[in-house]
């Protein structure tokens, strides 16, 4: 002890600035160090979430895939099945009828294409429709899960102060001084 004391060790001084650790690192425990965790905990959920919606979307996208594949492989069957009816038409026609009824011929199985592109063409307006409303809903479904209160507050703060910031570029004195200088002149 006398050695210690001889040293410049004060077993008091010692003691208290122990406490003084112990308090202060309690104290930063309490106020930083939790909600920092929290925070990132947090954002880790959020995180989780936005994975998840994005699974769900990708998801959704290739459920719509295979059944716009499915509907594609209908109209094709379709077109096909009105194509060789067709072609069984004009090949009966053409063993009983000359020249001038092949030229009717003609005209009707250009009508039955355009009628069977017509038929795709509406098909695939239908299909693209319904690819739209599917990825709109979709996304608002991510946005409404997404933006917490929190972020929506961010963001609002974040559009303030850039206005602000824009404002303040904007020097009022010297617009009004050139504003004037144009007037004199003028």
């Amino acid at each position: 002890m006398r050695l210690l004391g001889a040293l410049g060790f004060d077993w008091k001084i010692f003691l208290i600035q122990s406490l003084n650790f112990l308090l202060l690192f309690l104290l930063l425990k309490k106020l930083f160090f939790r909600p920092f965790i929290q925070a990132l905990k947090h954002e880790q959920e959020e995180t989780a979430k936005i994975t998840e919606a994005e699974e769900t979307i990708r998801q959704e996208k290739e459920a719509w895939q295979k059944e716009r594949e499915t509907q594609l492989l209908e109209v094709k069957a379709r077109v096909d099945k009105i194509l060789t009816e067709a072609e069984e038409i004009r090949n009966k026609q053409k063993e009983q009828l000359k020249e001038e009824e092949q030229k009717q011929e003609q005209e009707a199985l250009n009508q039955i294409k355009a009628r069977s592109q017509a038929i795709i063409a509406s098909y695939k307006n239908d299909l693209a429709r319904d690819y739209q409303e599917k990825i709109k809903t979709a996304l608002l479904k991510i946005f409404a899960h997404s933006l917490t209160p929190a972020i929506k507050i961010r963001i609002q703060e974040s559009f303030w102060l850039n206005f602000i910031k824009n404002i303040e570029r904007v020097n009022i004195e010297d617009e009004l001084l050139k504003n004037r200088n144009k007037k004199k002149v003028g």
